[in-house]
């Protein structure tokens, strides 16, 4: 079992399960687990990037809590000179035995639960599985590819899509797979009554469907790229994709308690990053103004690696209300060096730029009152949390 810092026992284990559980399934939880241990040297260098060395190829980041994620290096920047965060070893596993931990306490405690919570453990460990994907990514080619053509691809995929939902939320498969899945059956809607998805499957040229859902869904947006009006569709179904992510973060911002706050911000994760990876790829294949495409990439990238770090806060709080209790004393260091309009910018940036917080926390960040609200009912911090000259 691996030993992870920053983790603590809390008294009532289902809200960590849940937040971990959401945390390591919103993206991928190898990257939820590499974040977490790469943090601390990421907190050090906050506005800074990092390169991040994986086994098979380098991604980027933006470190700080309104952060990007790129799939290519930063424009402007030459990649050599980035410190590198090296993710090429197997990944830790840290938190998804600390998952396992809390599921078998709830199980004990609560048997009826025991194979609901086990089953999101199991997800939760498994969701970079290549085996367990490889099955998933056959289903949908042969979902797309072994209908007969006078059959539509629009009822498979408006199932599928429905389906992919639900499995999400009830966190059963991870947003890497469901991102992809958006993508593909929103095109196939687009493109209807034309079954495009169908036809890009029966084209020649690669279908890796053994290194993971992104990899595949590149090369199934090539095939699409191929058929006539298929750029058109891939930026449809992106833009269509990005305004979804963006509504599902406008209910955020208006929920009336942390549950349907930080539920929509999960909600939201895979729908950004269906849309940034299609924009991504027609930006990278030289489409239409490849420097268009990179921008709504980009803006892509804005809401999606802000949103992971919600997630994470979310877990954190649900420990201990550590991260609100950090953040509430950054915003008063923030009121003595800069007065309050520093105060009430950064409060802003917590509740309404990067929706770390739902905007009826914003009196207890800036230290208006010393209750947190939960829904009607209100928690206090711990006493030796609650106030900044405690520290």
């Amino acid at each position: 079992m691996s030993i992870v810092s920053g983790l603590v026992q809390p008294a009532d284990p289902k809200p960590p399960a849940i937040s971990l559980a959401r945390y390591l399934l919103c993206i991928a939880p190898d990257s939820a687990e590499w974040s977490w241990q790469s943090g601390d040297a990421m907190d050090q260098s906050p506005g800074h990037w990092f390169a991040l060395r994986k086994a098979s190829h380098t991604t980027y980041m933006l470190a700080g809590e309104s952060g990007r994620f790129s799939l290519t290096p930063p424009e402007g920047i030459d990649p050599a000179t980035l410190p590198v965060v090296d993710e090429s070893g197997p990944s830790p596993t840290g938190l998804r035995d600390f998952l396992d931990t809390l599921a078998q306490t709830i199980a004990d405690a609560e048997p009826g639960s025991a194979d609901r919570i086990k089953a999101i453990a199991r997800a939760a460990r498994n969701g970079d599985s290549l085996g367990i994907l490889r099955s998933e990514l056959n289903a949908i080619v042969a979902g797309f590819a072994m209908h007969p053509p006078n059959v539509p691809d629009v009822a498979f995929a408006s199932e599928l899509e429905v389906q992919t939902r639900q499995r999400f939320i009830n966190l059963e498969i991870p947003g890497t797979l469901a991102s992809a899945i958006y993508l593909l059956t929103r095109i196939a809607r687009l493109a209807a009554p034309a079954n495009m998805i169908h036809q890009a499957f029966g084209l020649g040229g690669s279908l890796d469907i053994f290194d993971g859902p992104q990899v595949f869904l590149r090369d199934v947006l090539a095939k699409i790229f191929k058929i006539e009006g298929g750029e058109t569709k891939i930026a449809e179904a992106a833009a269509a994709l990005q305004d979804d992510a963006e509504s599902f973060a406008d209910l955020a911002e208006n929920a009336p308690d942390f549950g349907q706050f930080y539920g929509g911000i999960f909600e939201s994760l895979p729908l950004a990053y269906a849309a940034q990876q299609g924009f991504e790829y027609l930006a990278n294949a030289g489409a239409g103004k490849p420097g268009n495409y990179k921008m709504l990439a980009n803006v892509c990238e804005e809401r999606v690696a802000p949103a992971f770090a919600t997630m994470e806060i979310d877990f954190r709080n649900s420990m201990d209300w550590r991260a609100i209790a950090a953040h509430r004393a950054a915003i008063a260091a923030a009121r003595q060096s800069g007065g309050d309009s520093a105060a009430e910018q950064l409060a802003d940036q917590y509740t309404h730029l990067s929706l770390l917080y739902p905007p009826f926390t914003r009196d207890f960040l800036l230290e208006k009152t010393d209750t947190l609200p939960l829904k009607a009912e209100v928690k206090q911090l711990p006493a030796e949390s609650r106030r900044i000259d405690d520290d």
